[in-house]
C-alpha cells in the first residue's frame, strides 16, 4: 500500500519551501540505500577513478561500505552530485581527474594535440586516403582507428574530400595535345612484314627458329616425330594469332588433333616456358643487365572465360566472371612467372604463391614494386618469408579527389603549362603494357581453356613469340 504523505508535508512541497519539512516527513518514501558519511566516500572514490564503471563502484560500495545496491542506484547518487560518465575533453591531458563531467559518451581517440597533427597531415597530403591517414595516425600517433573516426574528426573540422579542380591548357599545352591527337598509333605498314610463300604473318622466320630450334628436338627413346616441329610451332602460332579452334586448322598443317597432343606435351615438359627462359637471357645481356633480375613488378588482369568451362570466380572490383592472370616481370618488363587463378581470389591471397615461384626460379631477387592491391600482413608476411621487399606504388600525384577545408577550393581551374597524355606511375607501367599485349592476340582476349595451365602456356608463347620478333629485328634491337 502506498503511504499517505501528512499534510503539512504536502503544503511544504506544493509552495517549494521543504526546509519546513520535519526529518520524519523527509524520510517518508522509500529509504536511502547511503548515508551521508557513506554518499560522501562513493563520490569521493568515484572522482580518484574517474574511468570507473558502474558495476566497479558497486562492489566498491558493497566491500568498503557495507552497502548492497545496483549501478541504477549508483547511477542516481552520481546524478545528484553533479557526477555522470562523460567523454574526455580534448583539452584535458590523460589523466586529467575531471574526466567525469558533463559530456556523455567513451574518450574521444584523439586528444588536441594528435588531433591538430592529423588535421596537419591531411592539409600537406590533399590527395591521402583513409589508408594513408590510418597509417600515419597509428605509426607517428600511435593510435589504432578506423574509417568512420578519421571522418568523424576531419568533418568536424570542416574538412571533407571532394573532386580536384581540373586544370586548363594554356595555349602551348593545347597545341601539344591536339599534335599528339593527330598521331597514328597501333599497327601501321612498318610493322608489316610479308611472310614467305606458303607461310602466315604468325609464322617464324628462319632466324627466328635458329634461336630455339634445339628446344623442339626429340630426345630419347620413342618414335620420332612425323612432322617438321617447325611446322608445328606455326601451326600452334595460327591457333593462337587468329582466334579460331583447332579443327579450323588450315589444309597446309597437319591433322588438328597431332598438332593439340604435340601442344599439350610442350604444355606439360614445360617447353614454352624453357624457350621462354633462353629468350630473355638474350634480351638481358643486350641490354647490359645481369642475367638473374634482383628487382620485379607484380600486378594482375582480370579477363572473362568462355563456356568451355574449368576454374572461374567473380570479381567484384572489375564486374568480371572469370579468371586473373598474375604476372610477375623484371623491370624491363620480360615475364619470370605466370599463375592462374579464379578471379574470385584477391591479390592478396595470391601474392604467397607466385612469390614463391619467382623466388625458386630466381634466388636473386630483393625487391618487388607492387600497386595498393597488394598491402596488408598477410603480403608482408610472404614477402619477408622470401626475403623480398614490397615496394607499394600508389597513384598519389594522379588522384582526381582531394581533402578540402572550408574555401580552399579556387574559383577558377588553375592554368597548366605541360600537357601529359598518359600518367606513367614508376615500374608499374611496365608490368600494364605486359598485360596490353598479351590480348592482341585473338584468342587471348578471353580465356577459352578448361584448364589454367593451359592458359599459362599460351602467355608463355605470346611473350616468347614478341622476343623472337625484338630478337631478330634491327629496329628492336637498337631500341632494347
Amino acid at each position: 500500500m502506498t503511504q499517505q504523505l501528512p499534510d503539512v508535508v504536502t503544503q511544504a512541497r506544493t509552495q517549494g519551501d521543504e526546509s519546513s519539512i520535519p526529518e520524519t516527513g523527509r524520510r517518508i518514501g522509500r529509504e536511502r540505500k547511503f548515508n551521508k558519511s557513506q554518499e560522501f566516500k562513493l563520490i569521493d572514490f568515484a572522482r580518484a577513478n574517474p574511468k570507473a564503471t558502474y558495476a566497479r563502484l558497486a562492489r566498491y560500495a558493497h566491500d568498503e561500505l557495507g552497502v548492497s545496491c545496483d549501478p541504477a542506484t549508483i547511477r542516481v547518487y552520481l546524478v545528484r552530485n553533479d557526477m555522470v560518465p562523460a567523454r574526455k575533453l580534448p583539452s584535458e591531458g590523460a589523466g586529467a581527474a575531471g574526466a567525469l563531467g558533463k559530456h556523455k559518451g567513451r574518450a574521444p581517440k584523439f586528444s588536441e594535440a594528435n588531433e591538430i597533427r592529423m588535421i596537419e597531415y591531411v592539409q600537406a597530403n590533399p590527395s591521402a586516403t583513409m589508408v594513408e591517414i590510418a597509417e600515419f595516425a597509428r605509426q607517428e600517433l600511435g593510435i589504432s582507428t578506423d574509417r568512420q573516426t578519421i571522418r568523424k574528426h576531419l568533418k568536424r573540422h570542416s574538412i571533407s574530400k571532394k573532386p580536384a579542380p581540373k586544370a586548363r591548357l594554356a595555349p602551348e599545352a593545347r597545341a601539344a595535345a591536339e599534335k599528339h591527337a593527330k598521331q597514328r598509333y597501333g599497327y601501321q605498314a612498318r610493322h608489316r612484314v610479308e611472310p614467305a610463300p606458303g607461310r602466315y604473318p604468325s609464322s617464324v622466320t628462319d632466324a627466328e627458329w635458329a634461336l630455339v630450334s634445339d628446344l623442339f628436338d626429340h630426345k630419347g627413346a620413342g618414335k620420332h616425330p612425323t612432322a617438321d616441329r617447325r611446322v608445328m610451332l606455326d601451326a600452334v602460332l595460327y591457333v593462337v594469332r587468329g582466334g579460331g579452334s583447332w579443327r579450323m586448322l588450315p589444309a597446309e598443317f597437319p591433322k588438328w588433333n597431332n598438332v593439340y597432343a604435340t601442344f599439350r606435351r610442350w604444355v606439360r615438359d614445360s617447353v614454352l616456358e624453357r624457350m621462354y627462359d633462353r629468350l630473355r637471357e638474350m634480351m638481358r645481356e643486350r641490354a647490359d643487365r645481369a642475367v638473374e633480375p634482383t628487382a620485379a613488378v607484380l600486378d594482375s588482369q582480370t579477363v572473362k572465360t568462355s563456356p568451355q568451362g574449368g576454374p572461374k570466380g567473380y570479381d567484384g572490383g572489375k564486374k568480371v566472371t572469370g579468371r586473373k592472370r598474375h604476372l610477375l616481370v623484371d623491370t624491363l618488363g620480360l615475364l619470370l612467372a605466370v599463375l592462374i587463378t579464379p578471379a574470385n581470389l584477391h591479390d592478396r591471397e595470391v601474392a604467397a604463391p607466385i612469390l614463391a615461384i619467382g623466388k625458386e626460379k630466381y634466388p636473386t631477387l630483393q625487391v618487388t614494386f607492387v600497386d595498393a592491391g597488394y598491402t596488408g600482413s598477410r603480403t608482408a608476411a610472404a614477402a619477408s618469408q622470401h626475403g623480398i621487399r614490397l615496394d607499394v606504388v600508389k597513384r598519389t600525384q594522379f588522384r582526381n579527389q582531394q581533402w578540402v577545408g572550408p574555401n580552399q577550393l579556387p574559383l577558377f581551374a588553375q592554368e597548366s603549362h605541360e600537357f601529359t597524355p598518359f600518367p606513367i606511375l614508376p615500374k608499374r607501367w611496365v608490368v600494364e603494357r605486359n598485360n596490353a599485349w598479351n590480348e592482341r592476340p585473338r584468342r587471348m582476349n578471353r580465356d577459352h581453356d578448361r584448364l589454367p595451365t593451359v592458359s599459362a602456356a599460351w602467355i608463355w608463347l605470346v611473350e616468347a613469340r614478341m622476343l623472337l620478333s625484338r630478337l631478330t629485328s634491327s629496329r628492336s634491337g637498337a631500341n632494347a
